[in-house]
């Protein structure tokens, strides 16, 4: 029910167009998503906040740090 004790643990290791498209976000003054099912079609939209859109940015550049660490 309540959405602020879930959380996800994952590791993937993001294609050249999934870091444009987070970098892009995370570079804009305003977003909104749009999600569609394949099955019926149906959408769902998700407008982010300015902390949303920041909390991407630092990801995106964390991600690049480690990603650089990694290759050294």
């Amino acid at each position: 029910m309540d959405a602020q004790d879930l959380a996800e643990n994952y590791v993937h290791t993001a294609t050249r167009e999934e870091e444009s498209l987070l970098e892009e976000i995370g570079a804009a003054q305003h977003v909104s998503l749009r999600y569609y099912q394949q099955e019926s079609g149906l959408g769902r939209s998700q407008h982010l906040s300015r902390e949303e859109i920041h909390r991407i940015h630092d990801m995106v550049e964390f991600y690049h740090l480690e990603k650089q660490e990694g290759e050294q």
